[in-house]
This record gives structure tokens, C-alpha cells and sequence, in this order.
């Protein structure tokens, strides 16, 4: 009896034990503290939130330096519209007389850089291009002209792959203008446009098909005489990739 008196003295002291420990042990561990940022400076909200992105690359695909392509290209070429000072019947009163196309060769290099397109098959470039054509005399009387071209080129390649890519282009330019027997020199604006494809044929290096248009329009100030010229060219040549870094 003295036995169960003494375990009943003891239950209290077991309950109340029991209840003390239990907050302590259901309560959830405390946070860490955050680190002590530097005297004089407070992390923002938004940065603590988000990491911060690099905005300095193109499309952010790692690189300092972006693709650049040389083209140089070579072909015939046909001016089936002039009003050039370049025939007998162009001279005098029939200044503005339109003649035969002369048939002539252009040479022509491009140096562009990527813009677009970096991960996609809908690349394009920018950059400058330059160029001169060459109408000999023929004879029926024609006089041997020169054409200096130079401007900006813009290229989209479209659905291409490493082995085939199809492109457009169009360019805003000027050019210089030289005729045997004329005295001086014609500079005016040029419009061109053109589609062509290029092909693989070495890890760098592609075979480049060019067809393309221009226009030239050498207005004589101070009178009605306007020495319009248009002409065509089919040219081929080789693209050089140099790959970024």
C-alpha cells in the first residue's frame, strides 16, 4: 500500500514535466539569420529576389564578338535601261534617247556583320558593300563607262541550314559615274535588291550565287535631262564565315 501511495505521489511531478517539455519540443527551429551586409550598403528587395541578367551579349548566347562574313563575288552584268551620255544618239538634242543595253561585268565584295538569328534559321547581317561594274565600248558606238558603288547592304537568310542558305538583300547606296570623252564625273544615289543562295562547301568557306537589281538616277540640275540608268547582274563568288568569340 505504502508502494502504490508513493507512485501516486510521484504523477504529479511526471505531468508536469511532461507538459513544460512539450512547447519546446513541438516549436519549429528558429531562422537563420542573414548575413550582415556590408556598413553603408542595403541589399534591394528585387535583386535579392531575381539574380540579375546580362544584358551585354546578343541574345545572351555568350560571345563578345558576333559573326562577321567577307563575300566577294564576280559576274555579268546587263544594262537593259539607260539614259547615259555614252552613245552618239545620246548627244545634243537627243540627249534623253534611250539605246540597246550594253553588256559589262561586275567584281563586288560585302563586309557583314550578325545581327539576328543567333540560334535560329532566320539569320541576318548588316554591313557595308562595294562594288564596280565596267560597260565596255562596243561598235555600234558605245563609249566605255565605269561605275564606283559603295553603301549599306542588309541580308536575311531564310529556313537555312549549314548545308544550303537561301537569302535576301537590299541595299541603299551611292555610286560614280565615269564615261569616255565626258568631262567630269556623275554621283547620284542607288537602290539594289537581289536573291541569291549559299552553299557549303568547307567549314568556313561557301559558294555564294547572287542575282540582284539597281537603279541610278542622275538628274541634271537645271534642265529637263535626266540620265536614269538600271541594270542587272548575275554573280558568283565565295563567303567567308569568321566565327565568334
Amino acid at each position: 500500500m505504502s508502494a502504490a501511495r508513493r507512485s501516486l505521489a510521484v504523477l504529479p511531478c511526471w505531468i508536469s514535466l511532461v507538459c513544460c517539455a512539450a512547447p519546446a519540443l513541438a516549436a519549429p527551429a528558429a531562422p537563420a539569420a542573414p548575413a550582415s551586409a556590408a556598413p553603408g550598403s542595403a541589399a534591394s528587395p528585387a535583386s535579392a529576389a531575381k539574380p540579375t541578367v546580362d544584358r551585354s551579349q546578343p541574345d545572351n548566347v555568350g560571345f563578345s564578338t558576333v559573326p562577321k562574313v567577307y563575300v566577294l563575288m564576280g559576274g555579268w552584268a546587263y544594262n537593259f535601261k539607260s539614259a547615259l551620255p555614252n552613245r552618239p544618239a545620246h548627244s545634243g538634242a537627243n540627249v534623253g534617247t534611250k539605246g540597246p543595253g550594253l553588256m559589262g561585268a561586275e567584281l563586288i565584295g560585302d563586309w557583314l556583320w550578325q545581327v539576328g538569328g543567333f540560334r535560329s534559321r532566320w539569320p541576318s547581317w548588316v554591313g557595308f558593300y562595294l562594288g564596280w561594274l565596267h560597260f565596255p565600248a562596243t561598235d555600234e558606238g558605245a563609249q566605255q563607262t565605269g561605275i564606283l558603288e559603295y553603301g549599306l547592304r542588309i541580308r536575311h537568310a531564310f529556313r537555312a541550314t549549314r548545308a544550303v542558305r537561301p537569302f535576301i538583300t537590299y541595299c541603299l547606296g551611292a555610286t560614280q559615274v565615269w564615261i569616255d570623252g565626258q568631262a567630269g564625273r556623275g554621283i547620284t544615289h542607288q537602290t539594289r535588291g537581289g536573291l541569291g543562295v549559299d552553299l557549303s562547301v568547307a567549314r568556313n568557306l561557301r559558294l555564294v550565287v547572287e542575282a540582284g537589281w539597281r537603279m541610278q538616277s542622275l538628274p541634271d540640275l537645271g534642265s529637263d535631262r535626266d540620265f536614269t540608268f538600271s541594270s542587272t547582274s548575275v554573280n558568283v563568288g565565295l563567303l567567308y564565315e569568321r566565327a565568334a568569340k
